[in-house]
């Protein structure tokens, strides 16, 4: 589909375009990762909006399922470069843009695939190889895009005889049970779904440090300085739902920042921060006692909107707080510090820096990441946040993907980050999947209401994803992570736990965009002197987590479905001790799917 993408006739069927006199694109000779030649951008010194790219308009079918690949190199990037897909509808009009692995600073040879399916809407597509920031070079050779052909379905294993871990549902938000901005409660379904931790992030007054301490010209050890009452109700909120808290200790969203500069007095802001402490953990204040463990400094430090100041100046307000907190209880954990990207390699070499040099404490580092086009890459960046750590001498601390979220640009709402529907729930199960093992300590979701792409809307109704978090409910009960084969790195996924008594298994699979018609699952490793219930659950265009079928399972260990991506299959088995046969079909488990 695409034309010359190892760029061995140069620059044909590409379009170059730059964005500043330093800018340049070109085909060369010298780096390539095969054949003879590859594409060269590279960017100067100059603004941080300086762009080099190649670009090349196709024509595509709707509902044609497409393998997309290529291989990159870089030197010196100071932002980031990765390739990026704007599709057309027939009109020539953008309705969607989506993007692939950010790649930043030096690296050697790395491919990247991606298995994607056209919308409905769209017959046209730009391929874009783009270069942006400051400076930086990157090559791109091995650009292709083929079509998907093979229907067959799609073979899984899953081994139930083995026991390699601990199942990670990753069932962690932010915002929530309750919503001052929509008013829905859901601390029932939070307790029902079994949420595990809510991070205490864009309430947008409640948990913001000027909604607690309003005042900068007061005492910060006085309590009349501080108005807890919306941030006590947001705590109880967690609390009551079961979830531990998460605490953000920073400031909402601001599309023209008042409160997210550099505090007056850093000192003063450390204090604040200490008292916030003293407030929820011991009483200060007629506060509590909840023994909130895990405090994050501040939010997207790396992005305006969030911050106003330099990488140092958070490095130093970071320094600050920390030792506050640690002071008022060791045990405590503290970090940061919740960057946008890691590609924001300037900030990240600054922060990482001051904290190695000044033996700032850091019990855990996070970040966030937006991925849209493979569920796989959420590994791959956890794999990076390690080796970035690494790279500074920083060792044993936990990592913490403290916002997530599949999004996709869509223009006719205008909504960066919009489209609650199957393809968001198959990615979200994926993702959860590829993550088991990463390395993470938790994952949170981004959010829980219906800001953009909650995991309910506003009315209290679960969203398609919210769907994801439903099903992943079940394995508090199978929680034994088994071996489970057949999946890839493309977005085809399996997760399969069980009980520790053997008596229950769980298997959740999802496939976001292959030609797969349907599944086959092959179970060995369960107990062979019972028969097994087993029940399939399925979301998909047509089902929101809905029975689909129910079964057997004795001599003939498989089971099998039908259904075109993308689709989430949920299977829950349930050992029969009694063997006898013939034995009647049930058409409900024995125990319920977790609902609301």
């Amino acid at each position: 589909m695409l034309i010359n993408g190892g760029f061995e006739s140069g620059e044909n069927g590409w379009t170059g375009y730059v964005s500043g006199e330093e800018c340049s694109f070109s085909v060369v000779s010298k780096d390539v990762f095969t054949g003879a030649r590859s594409a060269q951008l590279i960017v100067g010194q100059g603004k941080e909006s300086n762009t080099a790219a190649f670009y090349q308009i196709i024509s595509v079918e709707p509902g044609r399922h497409l393998h997309f690949s290529y291989a990159i190199k870089t030197s010196d990037v100071s932002f980031w470069t990765s390739a990026f897909f704007q599709w057309l509808d027939k009109d020539g009009k953008m309705v969607l843009e989506q993007d692939f692995f950010p790649s930043t600073g030096t690296t050697a040879w790395r491919t990247y695939a991606s298995r994607l399916t056209v919308p409905p809407e769209v017959h046209g597509l730009i391929v874009f190889l783009i270069l942006t920031g400051k400076n930086g070079t990157a090559w791109f050779d091995s650009v292709s895009l083929i079509p998907e052909t093979d229907n067959s379905p799609a073979e899984f294993s899953v081994n139930a005889a083995e026991n390699i871990g601990t199942v990670q549902p990753f069932l962690s938000t932010n915002a929530g049970p309750i919503s001052l901005r929509s008013r829905v409660n859901l601390v029932s379904k939070f307790k029902t779904m079994g949420i595990h931790s809510v991070r205490t992030h864009d309430y947008h007054g409640p948990c913001d440090i000027h909604g607690i301490f309003p005042d900068w010209s007061l005492p910060a050890d006085d309590p009349a300085s501080y108005h807890f009452d919306t941030t006590d109700q947001i705590i109880g909120a967690i609390t009551a739902s079961g979830a531990e808290v998460f605490f953000r200790l920073g400031e909402s969203y601001e599309s023209e920042p008042v409160h997210n500069a550099p505090p007056p007095d850093l000192d003063i802001w450390a204090e604040v921060c200490r008292h916030i402490v003293l407030h929820y953990n011991y009483g200060w204040d007629n506060g509590f006692y909840y023994n909130i463990r895990h405090w994050e400094i501040w939010n997207e430090p790396d992005v305006r909107e969030f911050w106003t100041g330099t990488a140092l100046q958070y490095a130093k307000l970071y320094d600050k707080a920390a030792r506050a907190i640690k002071a008022c209880d060791a045990t405590l954990q503290v970090g940061g510090p919740a960057v946008a990207n890691l590609a924001s390699t300037a900030f990240l070499h600054t922060f990482l820096s001051y904290v190695k040099d000044h033996k700032t404490p850091l019990d855990f580092f996070s970040y966030h990441y937006y991925g849209t086009s493979n569920p796989f890459y959420y590994y791959q960046m956890n794999r990076d946040a390690e080796e970035l750590l690494s790279g500074y001498g920083i060792k044993g601390v936990d990592l913490y993907l403290s916002e997530w979220n599949t999004w996709r640009y869509d223009p006719a709402n205008r909504l960066d980050m919009g489209r609650d529907d199957p393809l968001s729930a198959a990615s979200a199960a994926a993702v959860i999947t590829c993550l088991q093992n990463a390395g993470l300590t938790d994952a949170f979701r981004y959010r829980s209401d219906e800001y953009y792409f909650g995991l309910f809307h506003d009315d209290g109704s679960i969203s398609w994803s919210g769907l994801v978090f439903q099903a992943l409910a079940n394995f508090r009960t199978t929680p034994i992570l088994v071996p489970a084969s057949g999946g890839d790195k493309l977005g085809r996924t399996i997760l399969a736990g069980k009980s520790a008594d053997g008596e229950e298994a769980a298997v959740l699979i999802s496939d976001t965009a292959s030609a797969a018609a349907g599944y086959v699952l092959h179970l060995t490793g369960l107990k062979t002197d019972s028969c097994y219930y087993y029940f399939q659950y399925r979301i998909d265009a047509f089902h929101r987590l809905e029975q689909v079928g129910s079964g057997i399972l004795n001599n003939n260990m498989t089971i099998s479905g039908s259904v075109s991506t993308p689709y989430v299959e949920l299977l829950l088995l349930y050992r029969e001790k009694s063997f006898r046969l013939p034995r009647p079909v049930r058409k409900t488990p024995p125990l319920p799917l977790f609902s609301f």
